[in-house]
């Protein structure tokens, strides 16, 4: 939707998808709304928003709540910027719905919140793991009492083969490649 509230006026224009996304059906049923204030779930964030754009007289990507018709909230991003006619200053911009997106990072959040809880608990067993080149991207509090690094100087920057002996890996290398009758390439 695109609203185009001045800061102290009603919202007198929007495209026929903001008051279906508000849950208000059609531009007919959007009502016209002092100050835009009954759509922020915190009106006094509108205030605050305004304060710490108008200096540079537009907001990009800024993510604040709204709220629907039915009193539920949900989350919207909103690039505008002010407009001077000889009307006077209002503000033009965009707005979308970003609920989805705040849910997944939400989502995402709280599962990463909890796969480090569980790897940080395990501290009888050592969890390393590495991305696709080699590269330690996690290393438990197992890992760190049993192989005596901390996590910080392994995750980001050290290889699996750091923790290892060479010379044992050559040799394991070339046990492998003997079973496999080929020679042992790489590696060590």
């Amino acid at each position: 939707g695109s609203p185009q509230p001045p800061r102290d006026r009603d919202t007198h224009t929007a495209n026929p998808r903001l008051p279906e996304v508000l849950g208000y059906g059609s531009l007919d049923g959007f009502p016209r709304i002092p100050n835009a204030l009954e759509l922020w779930a915190d009106p006094g964030e509108r205030e605050r928003t305004y304060d710490k754009y108008a200096p540079s007289g537009f907001v990009a990507n800024f993510e604040a709540r709204w709220r629907k018709k039915d009193g539920s909230t949900l989350w919207i991003q909103i690039n505008a910027h002010i407009v001077e006619s000889t009307a006077g200053q209002y503000t033009e911009g965009f707005i979308y719905d970003i609920s989805e997106r705040k849910k997944a990072e939400e989502f995402l959040t709280t599962t990463s919140a909890q796969r480090k809880a569980v790897l940080e608990a395990s501290t009888r067993v050592a969890i390393i793991a590495t991305d696709d080149t080699g590269v330690i991207t996690v290393f438990n509090s197992g890992a760190e009492r049993m192989r005596g690094y901390v996590a910080d100087e392994m995750n980001g920057k050290r290889s699996l083969l750091d923790l290892q002996n060479a010379g044992e890996v050559a040799q394991h290398a070339t046990a492998r490649a003997e079973g496999f009758k080929r020679p042992a390439v790489g590696g060590a």
